[in-house]
């Protein structure tokens, strides 16, 4: 069926999609081309990126998560946890370093990289290097140690351990530049990397960088990994800060509120029309009333009665029988003179007249009763047809 508008209304229409497909294609056109992210996250599978790493835990059977929470929010019960602190940038202020802290004390682990990771971590100082040194670098093992044992490794850094305690373990070096060193802290352990290329997507194909890695990371079957998305941008939204909160439900009860409101305004004000009553003259009212009266008397055979003395009047009107007769002397009349033989006719008007004064006459039977009459009275042409149709 076709849409008939009129022909301002068309004009208006046009108008309006052409506008919009304009603005569709300057937006495509004008989009300004994305620039290749550095910074490590686990979501990107840029050169800078570390999707390759995040992925290679996952199906390597580490228990990895991306964790898109402030430090605090952290578990406490974890004692053997590893958070991933890959070249943190944003908001980083001293209740998240106090929060990492904490995460140490319990037991926890932690690998950062970068002068912003050392800005994290307790004890935590970097140094620039000679801007000489700056750009893809080869650094060998400084020491024999769990992190060493892939050899030699290769990093993009300009940035070095800012040394100044004999507790933190140098392991890889060159000169004086300490690019992966280790300490214990509290109950945790805290590793450092001068750069996150190991884990990045160009990096981690350097030779030693994925024994790195992995072996910073440690046992699969022990580990739990947090990896961080919080300081890389990836917070979460409105919903998420309050979905943890009573105040989801004070929303959800708004809602509800708001619907019902708006649907008893829609019902008052839609078009207001009296209601369908049923006819009070309805035959079928006095019927069911009846009804309802004998089966909360628990007089079924006073029902059966009713219908049987109707049956004997009219059968005793038709047959031309004086007063009220009997089911036998009914039968004999209706066989002699209405030649009306049908089976079983004899008997049910002698269980019908026998069972009018029995008390303990189930409804059932009395229904059947019931209609056994009411097509006796059909065959046999008792009612004129015109007043059994009313």
């Amino acid at each position: 069926m076709p849409l008939k508008l009129a022909a301002t209304d068309r004009k208006l229409l046009l108008i309006f999609g052409a506008v919009v497909a304009v603005l569709l294609v300057a937006a495509a056109l004008l989009q300004p081309a994305q620039e290749e992210t550095v910074v490590p996250s686990s979501y990107s599978a840029a050169s800078g990126g570390a999707k390759a790493a995040y992925l290679l835990l996952k199906e390597s059977g580490y228990r990895v998560e991306r964790w898109e929470k402030p430090p605090r929010d952290l578990p406490k019960d974890d004692s053997d946890a590893l958070l991933i602190l890959a070249d943190p940038r944003w908001e980083m202020d001293r209740e998240h370093k106090l929060a990492v802290q904490r995460f140490l004390a319990k037991g926890g682990r932690v690998l950062a990289t970068g002068s912003s990771g050392a800005n994290l971590l307790p004890e935590g100082h970097s140094q620039s290097s000679d801007p000489l040194k700056a750009g893809w670098q080869t650094f060998q093992p400084a020491i024999p140690s769990a992190l060493t044992r892939g050899g030699e490794i290769k990093l993009n850094t300009w940035t070095r351990w800012g040394m100044g305690n004999f507790a933190h373990v140098v392991h890889y070096a060159r000169d004086e530049d300490a690019v992966v060193i280790s300490y214990k802290f509290s109950a945790g352990e805290v590793i450092w990397w001068a750069s996150a290329t190991p884990l990045t997507n160009a990096g981690i194909r350097e030779a030693g960088n994925m024994a790195l890695f992995l072996n910073a990371v440690g046992d699969p079957s022990r580990t739990r990994i947090f990896w961080d998305e919080y300081f890389h941008g990836a917070r979460p939204g409105p919903w998420s800060e309050v979905s943890d909160t009573p105040l989801r439900w004070a929303i959800v009860q708004a809602g509800v509120l708001l619907l019902a409101v708006l649907f008893t305004f829609s019902r008052r004000s839609g078009p207001v029309r009296p209601l369908v009553e049923p006819s009070r003259l309805s035959p079928l009212e006095f019927v069911e009333t009846l009804g309802g009266l004998y089966q909360s008397a628990q007089a079924t055979q006073v029902a059966l009665e009713v219908s049987y003395q109707r049956f004997q009047y009219l059968l005793s009107k038709r047959l031309g029988l004086p007063g009220l007769p009997s089911a036998a002397q009914m039968a004999h009349a209706a066989s002699q003179r209405l030649r009306y033989d049908r089976q079983n006719f004899a008997a049910t008007l002698a269980r019908c007249e026998s069972a009018v004064g029995d008390p303990g006459l189930r409804e059932k039977e009395a229904v059947t009763l019931v209609q056994a009459l009411n097509d006796y009275t059909r065959d046999l042409q008792l009612i004129p047809r015109a007043q059994e149709k009313n």
